[in-house]
C-alpha cells in the first residue's frame, strides 16, 4: 500500500518521502509498444491514488491518441494481455484506461468468486515460488555460479509474473516482458525495472539534477478540491534536485470522484487506527471502504485481525 504508507510517513515523521509504484510505468511501456512509439515519446495523463488510477489522455508528441486506443482496445487487449482484465465496453464507457487494480472494484463479485475457487491466497502462491528459489540461489551462490544464479532468478521471476492476477481473473496472464531502457539527455530511464527501477529513477533525477517526469505518490498540494492539500495522490511529477513537484491536475471526473474520496477516507482512518490503536477508527476505515461497506462485516474483519495478529498490534 505505497500511497497509504507514504501518507502515514509524511503525516507522522519529519522524513522527506516519495512513494513509488511500478504499475503506471508498466502501463506506459505497454501503450508505447502497442503504438509503436519509444517510451520517451509517450506521456500518460494519469491521476488517482495508489492502485486506484486512470489514464485520461495518452499524449504522443503533444497529440492525444487515447480516442484511437479506445477504438482499437480489442487489439490492445490481445497484444498486451494485462488490458484483457477489462471489457472494451467498460473502458469505452468511462473513456479512460484503468489501472489493473480497478479490476477488484469493477468486477468485485467475479474476483471474490475466483479467489475462493482457487483454494489458496496470493501469499501462499508466492511462497511456493520463493522458497525453492531461495534454496537454489543459495546453492548456486555458494558454488560461485553467479551467471547461472542470475538466469535462474530471471526465469523464476518470469514464472511469478505469469501467475499475476491469475487467481482473481480466473486465468493466467502472460506476465511482463523484459523492458528496454532508453538513454537520452534526461536522467537515466530505469522505470522498466519494476520497483527498483522506479526508486533508481527518482534518485538519479535528484542526484543528477536532470529533470524527469515520473508518476509518483506525493502530496497533491490542493490539486483537487475534494481532497485536502496534504493528501497523498498518485500523479505525474517533475523530479529534480529539490525532489518531486506534482504537475497540475484537472478536476476529477464525476464518474470516479466517489471512489477516490472513499478510498482516501479509508486511508486516513487506517492511519489513525495504526498510530493511535483506535478500534473505532479501524472499524470505520473498513466500513467506508467500497469493498466492505458494512459495519458488521468490518467489525468481524477487525476482530479477527486483532486476534490472529495480536503480537504485531500492541497499540490495540
Amino acid at each position: 500500500p505505497a500511497g497509504l504508507i507514504t501518507q502515514a510517513l509524511l503525516d507522522h515523521t519529519s522524513l522527506r518521502v516519495v512513494g513509488i509504484c511500478d504499475t503506471p510505468p508498466a502501463m506506459r511501456a505497454s501503450l508505447a509498444r502497442f503504438l509503436g512509439q519509444p517510451e520517451d515519446k509517450v506521456f500518460l495523463d494519469y491521476f488517482g491514488l495508489n492502485h486506484l488510477g486512470w489514464v485520461r489522455r495518452v499524449l504522443v508528441d503533444g497529440q492525444d491518441v487515447l480516442p484511437d486506443v479506445l477504438d482499437r482496445y480489442e487489439g490492445l487487449a490481445l497484444e498486451e494481455h494485462e488490458w484483457g482484465l477489462f471489457e472494451p465496453q467498460l473502458v469505452r464507457f468511462y473513456r479512460m484506461l484503468p489501472n489493473e487494480y480497478l479490476y477488484y472494484y469493477y468486477y468485485r463479485e467475479q474476483a471474490v468468486a475466483n479467489i475462493q475457487a482457487s483454494g489458496s491466497t496470493r501469499g501462499e502462491q508466492i511462497l511456493g515460488i520463493n522458497e525453492p528459489l531461495w534454496r537454489e540461489l543459495g546453492h548456486l551462490m555458494a558454488a560461485g555460479r553467479f551467471e547461472h544464479a542470475l538466469r535462474t532468478y530471471e526465469q523464476r521471476m518470469s514464472s511469478r509474473n505469469q501467475t499475476y492476477m491469475a487467481r482473481e481473473s480466473g486465468r493466467l496472464s502472460s506476465g511482463t516482458e523484459e523492458r528496454t531502457r532508453t538513454e537520452g539527455d534526461e536522467a537515466p530511464d530505469f522505470t522498466g525495472e519494476g520497483y527498483a527501477g522506479q526508486a533508481l529513477a527518482v534518485m538519479a533525477a535528484i542526484a543528477a539534477g536532470k529533470k524527469a517526469t515520473l508518476v509518483l505518490n506525493v502530496r497533491g498540494q490542493s490539486s483537487w478540491g475534494d481532497l485536502a492539500a496534504d493528501d497523498v495522490i498518485e500523479a505525474p511529477s517533475l523530479v529534480d534536485h529539490h525532489g518531486p513537484h506534482p504537475l497540475a491536475q484537472a478536476p476529477m471526473p464525476e464518474s470516479v470522484r466517489p471512489l477516490i474520496t472513499a478510498i482516501k477516507a479509508y486511508e486516513r482512518l487506517t492511519i489513525e487506527a495504526a498510530v493511535t490503536g483506535s478500534y473505532a477508527a479501524a472499524v470505520q476505515a473498513l466500513t467506508v471502504h467500497p469493498l466492505v461497506m458494512s459495519y458488521s462485516l468490518a467489525r468481524r474483519i477487525v476482530d479477527e485481525y486483532l486476534q490472529v495478529h495480536r503480537a504485531y498490534l500492541p497499540q490495540f
